[in-house]
């Protein structure tokens, strides 16, 4: 149960981590001017983001706009992310210099710990998979013992069957022995003998 939580916790890390890299490709829909209120200029990231250029900015940087920033130390710059490109480019800043999100890792290291992080997840679901379609299925020799099983139960079915009818067999002796010794059995094959009989004519007529 652990085990499926942190993975839960981790795969909705990495989405929101991918949601926040394409939140600026989201087209914003375009506001109606009104005849009293003038429309107000949409601000460009690109200028927002390099107000927090400089030393010890990078918090701020990566912080401002919605995660929308990131900071490049060669140069102690605040940039817009690139969000059309998923990856920054290094011709824009060395990877291992950048910072986006926070300024505690660097982008490589961040990459790497992504990538890794899917890598666990992908390997425990297939696991999982693997486990629950095969381990946990009926294998081979588990069928083979189900079979033997049920033949053992319809082997004693027949032979409880068996048993029912040479005791019907053993009690219709019985009764008949009976019926015999006090001449029963007898009388009753003379009535079937008399219902046997063709009618006479007069009882015909």
């Amino acid at each position: 149960m652990m085990v499926q939580r942190r993975l839960l916790v981790t795969f909705l890390v990495i989405l929101s981590v991918v949601c926040l890299l394409y939140v600026d490709a989201t087209p914003t829909p375009p506001s109606t001017p009104t005849s009293s209120s003038r429309p107000t200029p949409k601000p460009d990231p690109e200028k927002e983001c390099s107000e927090y250029s400089g030393p010890d900015k990078c918090e701020d940087c990566v912080r401002a706009a919605g995660a929308k920033c990131m900071f490049c130390f060669t140069g102690n710059k605040c940039m817009k992310y690139p969000a059309g490109d998923i990856i920054p480019k290094s011709k824009d800043c060395d990877l291992s210099k950048l910072r986006w999100g926070t300024c505690a890792i660097n982008f490589k290291a961040l990459l790497i710990s992504m990538g890794v992080i899917a890598g666990v997840i992908i390997l425990s679901l297939s696991c999982c998979i693997v486990y629950c379609c095969c381990c946990r299925g009926p294998s081979g020799r588990q069928r083979r013992k189900w079979a033997k099983e049920d033949a053992k139960e319809e082997r004693k079915k027949a032979e409880r069957q068996m048993k029912q009818d040479q005791r019907k067999a053993e009690r219709q002796a019985r009764n008949d022995e009976i019926r015999r010794k006090y001449g029963l059995l007898q009388n009753e094959s003379d009535d079937e003998d008399n219902d046997n009989e063709p009618l006479t004519q007069t009882e015909q007529l």
